[in-house]
């Protein structure tokens, strides 16, 4: 094997390397970002919750439904790579739940 061929192959084994260092970086961030929206849609729907104001109550409920439709993209995303989703989908189920209690059809 010439040393063309061995640098060719370590730049390749380099760049692999490099790849798979970016994917695990990404899926983290995916993670974080799925942790974030079920957070939010969960703080949203305790704050319609606790509201007597209908219009407050409205746009909570609104933006906890985004977040959970955020929440369903991501995990679906995430899913596909993390075999670690459990509590993902735990959290994820309750924010359903929730919204269900005030009312949504998701």
């Amino acid at each position: 094997m010439g040393s063309r061929s061995r640098s060719t192959q370590a730049n390749v084994a380099r760049e692999i390397k490099r790849a798979r260092s970016l994917q695990g970086k990404l899926l983290h961030q995916a993670r974080l970002m799925l942790q974030t929206e079920l957070a939010v849609g969960m703080t949203h729907v305790r704050i319609a919750q606790r509201s007597r104001n209908r219009s407050k109550i409205s746009h909570n409920v609104e933006i906890a439904r985004h977040a959970y439709e955020s929440s369903i993209r991501l995990s679906q995303r995430i899913r596909l790579r993390d075999s670690n989703a459990g509590q993902s989908e735990t959290d994820l189920g309750k924010l359903k739940a929730a919204l269900r209690e005030l009312g949504e059809k998701v």
